[in-house]
């Protein structure tokens, strides 16, 4: 079932409505198989399949398809990624060498990320199959969004050897441009890899902005990623796709932007004060502190 704490910060994503109205329709032992959220203000709907709400934003459905052309390279990069993602974790061997060194990556990371010591609400920007939860203490309520329900691929599943949650946590299908969830909802939010896949990332930050609370913490993962080809480039890789029946993807073909460390802290710092970096070769940890408008 849903966390009644979920429940109460769950907003519309198309007015920001909330709190939002559990109808469950259809329930097994202790999960929600079929149900629907409805806004009060709004009285739009949205659907909740296996515990997972379907909050995606106006224009874009939850099998990804784009309504308008706001989202439509955002849905190509997504479409690359998964069949990136499919052959990046298709190996056996390979995926767990992959998984070895995340976890390590990961484990630097939050510590970096200096976690509050008592219990916080805390939100994870591109959670994929709420993983990362495995490594944060049991004195946090974590929630999970992704445009990706559960890490699934539309009308699949995750690659058999891509990790897993070990325990039930909070899921949401959402994106980091339009995050569901009320006001100051968050001590800390999480974005480990995600931004450069966001549409926008500008909209990604002022809304982890808006969910967190007065003084809370986000922390920025990010690879040291080239911008994906669009425009000529990204008509010409249709094309080849199509003659041969399929390409290979690299992980460049994923991202939607590129960020150095001085990109990264100039974006950050117009809602946030930036308290501490570390940059590497291939990869930048970025902490930062919520403040109220007026300060």
């Amino acid at each position: 079932m849903l966390a009644e704490k979920l429940l109460a910060c769950l907003a519309c994503p198309a007015c920001g409505g909330g709190p939002l109205r559990l109808d469950t329709e259809r329930s097994a032992e202790e999960t929600i198989v079929e149900g629907s959220l409805g806004c009060p203000e709004c009285k739009r709907w949205y659907r909740v399949v296996d515990d997972i709400p379907r909050l995606m934003p106006p224009g874009l459905a939850s099998n990804l398809r784009a309504g308008d052309e706001h989202w439509s390279e955002w849905r190509e990069a997504m479409l690359d990624f998964l069949q990136w993602r499919e052959d990046a974790w298709s190996d056996e061997q390979a995926a767990a060498e992959r998984r070895s060194a995340a976890l390590a990556l990961h484990e630097q990371f939050l510590e970096f990320c200096a976690l509050p010591d008592g219990p916080f609400d805390c939100l994870d920007i591109g959670a994929g199959a709420g993983q990362l939860s495995d490594l944060i203490g049991g004195d946090c309520t974590y929630v999970g969004i992704d445009p990706l329900p559960g890490g699934r691929a539309p009308g699949g599943d995750l690659p058999p050897h891509m990790p897993r949650a070990s325990r039930p946590v909070s899921l949401v299908q959402a994106v980091g441009e339009v995050l569901p969830f009320a006001r100051s909802s968050f001590d800390v939010v999480l974005m480990l890899g995600s931004l450069d896949h966001t549409c926008r990332p500008d909209e990604a930050i002022a809304e982890a902005a808006r969910v967190l609370r007065d003084g809370g913490t986000l922390c920025i993962l990010q690879g040291k990623s080239s911008r994906r080809s669009c425009g000529i480039g990204g008509a010409l890789r249709s094309v080849v796709s199509g003659i041969g029946g399929g390409r290979k993807v690299s992980a460049r073909d994923t991202h939607l932007h590129r960020f150095g460390l001085k990109e990264l802290e100039a974006l950050v710092s117009e809602r946030f004060v930036v308290a501490a970096c570390s940059e590497e070769a291939d990869r930048i940890f970025l902490r930062a502190i919520s403040q109220s408008p007026e300060a």
